[in-house]
This record gives structure tokens, sequence and C-alpha cells, in this order.
């Protein structure tokens, strides 16, 4: 991987969206948490394909399953997956709409839910409620936010 001018900057974003991921919420909101991790990673991987593509979502994922203390790579291979979902619309991303970003975002944090859902059944977990895939919905109100913010904060470190 190639070091750029802002690459200390991405790894900052990833920490503090792994800090808020981390933050403890009541039982009786804790399933409409943000996918905070899976949104900076759309955001990077839509503005900078180049230098964050699946390794990167692999590499978090297994920040993740570290974080978590989860069954390792069982969040790498969501990441993976949704780097993949990625991928076809990277570039044509940026173009759009905010609500057609929103719905791109959702589709991408209902890929890595169902991923590590499907990872943990075949694990022989218990499967979660339907309230499991409700955090895709928060993420895709609070991303047209999320982006305006991040592309403005680290305008003055990457050109995006």
């Amino acid at each position: 991987m190639i070091f750029y001018n802002g690459f200390w900057m991405v790894w900052l974003t990833v920490i503090v969206a792994a800090a808020l991921s981390l933050l403890p919420l009541p039982d009786s909101i804790a399933f409409y948490r943000p996918a905070w991790v899976v949104m900076v990673l759309v955001f990077w991987n839509f503005h900078l394909p180049q230098h964050h593509g699946l390794v990167f979502a692999w590499t978090l994922g297994l920040g993740i399953d570290i974080l978590y203390d989860s069954t390792m790579g069982q969040h790498a291979m969501a990441m993976l997956f949704a780097g993949v979902a990625i991928g076809p619309v990277s570039r044509h991303f940026r173009s759009e709409q905010w609500w057609q970003q929103s719905v791109m975002v959702f589709l991408v944090v209902i890929v890595y839910k169902l991923t590590a859902l499907w990872i943990a059944s075949a694990l022989g977990h218990k499967a979660p409620s339907l309230w499991y895939f409700m955090s895709a919905l928060p993420s895709a109100l609070i991303w047209p936010f999320l982006a305006v913010w991040l592309r403005q904060f680290c305008k003055r470190f990457i050109a995006l």
C-alpha cells in the first residue's frame, strides 16, 4: 500500500467509529445503533478506492472481531462482503443524490449484517430477532450528515 498525505486521517476516523460502536446504550435502543465502522468503510471506499478496498475492509473486520471479542474472522468476512458489495458502484457513488447514497448504505449494512448472521449461525450461535437488522435504518438516515462532515473535515488533509 502506498502511503499518501492523509493516511493518518483515515485511521483516525476508523478509531472514532470504533469508539462510537463501543459506547454503551440501554437495551431498549441498542438495536438502533448505527453501523459506524461500516459507514466509515463505505465513505473511504467510495472516496479513495485505490487505497481502501478489500484489504482495508478485511482489516477493519479483524479489528471489530478483536473489539467485540467475537469469533476471529466473523466480522472480517462480513466487512469483506460489504466491500465487495460497494465495489461495482464506487465510481458512480459520489455523483448520486444523497437519498440514493443512503439507500446504498442501507443495502451495504444489510449485506454486512446478513453475512455476520450467516457466519454466527454456521458456528451454532442462536439467531437474533429481526431487530438485529434495525441498525441499517439509522445508518442510512445518518449517512448524509456523516458524509458531509467527513468530507469537510478531511478536505484539509486529503484531496477528495
